[in-house]
């Protein structure tokens, strides 16, 4: 599973660790990590809370940041998708009810009730493409995987 971090972002990361490491001009740190250790770390961390998602755990985000989590809601059968090659096909609207799922749409949560940062409101989690893919692909390779995801009402 790949995890998807902006290179830049962990340069300026690394750029405020080193000052974090020498205040006031003296050494904090003995012996401050390199960059290429410091994303190795960052890319190693993000990738066991990847997997500590997609085997049903809360993670906690630290620093009053919230939780993530997968969750599961029923699917509502007025309104699933019909499959558009069948369609084509046949011309039946055949719609597509998830069936390794019995009947329940799995999402990325993050539950901001315990964040207490400011103007949290408009601000969503938007997990990327590979962690999307990686939680598809487990709920399709285990049966009955879902059922280690928490229901939200």
């Amino acid at each position: 599973m790949r995890v998807n971090i902006g290179e830049h972002n962990l340069d300026k990361s690394y750029v405020f660790y080193l000052t974090e490491t020498r205040k006031s001009g003296e050494l904090v740190v003995k012996d401050p990590l390199t960059c290429k250790e410091y994303k190795a770390i960052c890319h190693h961390y993000l990738k066991l809370m990847a997997q500590a998602l997609l085997d049903g755990k809360v993670v906690n985000l630290g620093a009053y940041l919230g939780e993530l989590q997968v969750s599961k809601k029923p699917i509502n059968l007025d309104n699933l998708p019909f499959d558009y090659g069948e369609f084509h096909r046949t011309g039946l609207k055949i719609k597509l009810l998830n069936e390794h799922t019995d009947g329940f749409r799995m999402r990325f949560l993050w539950r901001k009730k315990k964040c207490l940062v400011k103007g949290k409101r408009p601000y969503c989690f938007q997990p990327s493409r590979g962690l999307s893919r990686a939680l598809a692909q487990t709920l399709k390779a285990t049966p009955n995987s879902h059922t280690q995801y928490s229901q939200v009402h």
